[in-house]
């Protein structure tokens, strides 16, 4: 993997690590109100999350046959990741996002900058990274 692919996956791994102690601190009756990220509730951040490490997924092994337009109306796309998720109970969700995490960092290893979606992949990551990050501050926020 190249050297600064793999500084961004650290980068990422660390705000996936920062994310996770946050919402290992929420008391059940908190993990399913609204009101962490607007009107979400922890969970469905974590339904969002989901979503897009799993589209990152499908976009690293599939480049030639994913499908972008979905992901140009964020909000839908967040919605739909959210309402997949809606009749899993709170462990389902975390145990998906703990699966879906490793599966993405997973085929984020087989990147190379040889390939022509290193460039893709890369600001991606910067972007899951972010959202980690942006929603790790609104529940810690939230919580206290």
């Amino acid at each position: 993997m190249d050297p600064s692919l793999e500084e961004l996956q650290s980068e990422l791994s660390l705000a996936y690590i920062s994310f996770f102690k946050v919402v290992e601190q929420l008391e059940p009756d908190k993990r399913n109100q609204p009101g962490a990220s607007g009107h979400w509730s922890p969970k469905d951040i974590i339904s969002h999350l989901i979503g897009w490490d799993t589209s990152l997924q499908r976009f690293i092994s599939n480049p030639d046959g994913f499908d972008p337009t979905p992901l140009y109306d964020t909000d839908a796309f967040n919605a739909k990741s959210v309402l997949e998720r809606k009749h899993q109970s709170w462990e389902e969700t975390v145990n998906e996002l703990q699966s879906s995490y490793r599966n993405m960092q997973e085929m984020i290893s087989t990147v190379t900058s040889e390939m022509k979606i290193y460039n893709r992949v890369s600001d991606w990551l910067k972007g899951r990274k972010a959202d980690y990050e942006f929603h790790t501050s609104q529940i810690e926020k939230w919580i206290n």
